[in-house]
């Protein structure tokens, strides 16, 4: 068995790459390889974080207009007088002349004396809660605030449950409710009494 030699012509000499062509191959397989990972990221991820940007929304849109229900039902509850009854929107010039302005921007005064109880508390708990809620809604960045604020909020509601007032209102209903149907034993045993 004898093989043929090639001729001399077919034979072509063997060039050894350089470094600079092997580096720009290197580099250009890297810049698609990574490119190609961007764009699957990126797809991926923006749909992911809109979506969970979108959910974020829609819950702190959800529980504002649930506060903002629960605030507007209790304000409308509170028991006021007008500014114009308390007499606030008078101012007296000289000692014969009274003045009584139509239009002035002062706020409701509760009928309440003590400032600290009962429905007062309540509503300047409520208002600060509005505010808090409002510069929160403008504020948001992320997530950790609106563990804080729920938090508060979980704070609040505790502290509304364990008040006196509503022990104390209870206790008026029970006593009324025995009132009345010590009465009605009156009625039915027929000692009614005459005084």
């Amino acid at each position: 068995m004898y093989y043929n030699w090639p001729a001399e012509k077919d034979i072509m000499p063997y060039k050894k790459p350089s470094t600079v062509k092997e580096i720009e191959l290197l580099f250009y397989h890297t810049g698609v390889t990574v490119s190609a990972i961007y764009v699957f990221i990126h797809l991926v991820l923006s749909r992911v974080l809109s979506k969970n940007y979108d959910q974020r929304l829609e819950l702190s849109h959800d529980v504002l207009m649930r506060i903002r229900r629960l605030v507007n039902s209790l304000m409308s509850r509170v028991k006021s007088t007008s500014v114009t009854a308390v007499g606030d929107n008078q101012r007296s010039i000289q000692e014969t002349k009274v003045y009584v302005d139509r239009c002035q921007q002062t706020g409701e005064q509760l009928e309440s004396v003590d400032e600290n109880a009962g429905w007062t508390r309540i509503n300047l708990r409520l208002n600060t809660l509005t505010d808090v809620l409002r510069i929160y809604h403008t504020d948001m960045r992320n997530i950790s605030d609106f563990e804080s604020l729920s938090f508060k909020t979980k704070l609040f509601t505790d502290q509304l449950k364990d008040s006196s007032w509503r022990n104390k209102k209870q206790e008026g209903y029970s006593n009324i409710i025995q009132s009345v149907r010590e009465m009605k034993g009156w009625f039915i045993h027929g000692r009614i009494p005459k005084d």
